[in-house]
This record gives C-alpha cells, sequence and structure tokens, in this order.
C-alpha cells in the first residue's frame, strides 16, 4: 500500500462535510416492509457528560459483548449513544461507526453510516456472513487506537440484526431476526464495529 491515505479511512473519512439542512443526523431501521425510521435531532452537550471513547489498554474493549435479549434496553443504549454523539459535533462530522462497548455501556450495539448525509443506522446484537471469497485490504482509523491500520476485509456480506416485528401483532415476541446484503463502504464499516463488539481492534489483526 503506498503512503497516501484513502478516502474511506473510518473516522476522519467525513472531514469537512457537515450535517443537512435539516439537522437530522440519527436514523434507525427497524424493519423493511414498510420501513420504519426512529429519528434524532441535534442535541446541546448536557452538563457533567463523562462519557468518553475508551482507548486501546482497556480491558472492556478486549471482552466480547455477548448477546443482549432485553430490546429495550438494547434500544435505550443506541439512544444514549446517539446523544452523545450529536453533543460532540466534531465526532459528528467525521465519525462513521460507533460500538456501545467503546463507551462502556450495556447492550450489544451498534451505529454505521457511510455517508453523514444519511445519518446513522442503529444495529441491535448484530452479526454478519461472509459471502463469496473476495477481500480487500482496507486502511483504517478508530476512535479508540491511535494510528492507522492496513487489515482485511469480507468485500460482501450478509448482515444480521435485530427489529421490532410489526408484521405478526399475534406473535408473542415483538422482536424477530432481519437481515440484509450488502457490497458497498458500508460493509467495512458494519465489519469494523462487530469486530469492536467481539473484543477486536484493528491494532490486533
Amino acid at each position: 500500500m503506498s503512503g497516501q491515505r484513502p478516502a474511506y479511512c473510518w473516522e476522519d473519512s467525513l472531514n469537512g462535510m457537515s450535517p443537512n439542512n435539516s439537522g437530522l443526523v440519527a436514523m434507525g431501521r427497524f424493519n423493511s416492509s414498510p420501513e420504519f425510521y426512529v429519528t434524532m435531532t441535534l442535541h446541546k452537550q448536557t452538563s457533567g457528560d463523562i462519557m468518553k471513547i475508551l482507548q486501546e489498554g482497556n480491558p472492556i474493549l478486549n471482552y466480547k459483548v455477548t448477546r443482549f435479549d432485553d430490546f429495550q434496553r438494547n434500544l435505550n443504549t443506541a439512544n444514549t449513544m446517539l446523544r452523545w454523539i450529536v453533543s460532540h459535533k466534531r465526532l459528528l462530522r467525521t465519525t462513521v461507526g460507533l460500538a456501545s462497548n467503546q463507551l462502556g455501556l450495556n447492550g450489544r450495539v451498534i451505529l454505521v453510516r457511510d455517508s453523514i448525509h444519511k445519518g446513522f443506522k442503529i444495529l441491535i446484537n448484530p452479526s454478519f456472513e461472509a459471502v463469496g471469497t473476495s477481500k480487500s485490504r482496507v486502511v483504517e482509523s478508530c476512535l479508540s487506537v491511535k494510528g492507522d491500520y492496513e487489515v482485511s476485509r469480507w468485500d460482501k456480506i450478509r448482515v444480521i440484526h435485530e427489529v421490532l416485528n410489526f408484521e405478526d401483532a399475534e406473535d408473542q415476541n415483538p422482536v424477530k431476526e432481519d437481515s440484509f446484503f450488502d457490497a458497498s463502504f458500508l460493509s467495512h464499516v458494519i465489519q469494523h464495529e462487530i469486530d469492536h463488539l467481539n473484543g477486536k481492534l484493528i491494532s490486533g489483526r
């Protein structure tokens, strides 16, 4: 690889961009037909905000976050993550992914996006399966790790996550699994964030 940093480095990949005029910065996709979204607008940073991004060396980042079955608590964690990131304007302008354990929060949740204009997608209890055998070497940066690292990522994946079940009102379980395929930049972001939930950092890949 050349020394020139590619345009798709994670947290600094969106430098110079700003939120769209509507102020919409978060969008969580819960089900695919019809599409249902949770949205948030910008919030002022509250006084006494003590949550910080955990850094490499903190043991929390090395533990796998196990499946968390309480959907409402996962959703509460997602809302906390969203409020935190929109209260930090620099990170809001530059971050394309965040995992719950990076903030030391309970739950298995990630926020991902491939463009600041689309807002964050909420993925609860996410996992993925590789589709095909094609992989790429990409250079990534991370809020929790100093420096950039070249890592190998699958080019196409199937993402599995949990959504609210609006389609079958008689179902005893209000939560169901959903999945989608992705072969874009977003697939690499998702793999990066799921690595966080599995206790893996780019510095150790």
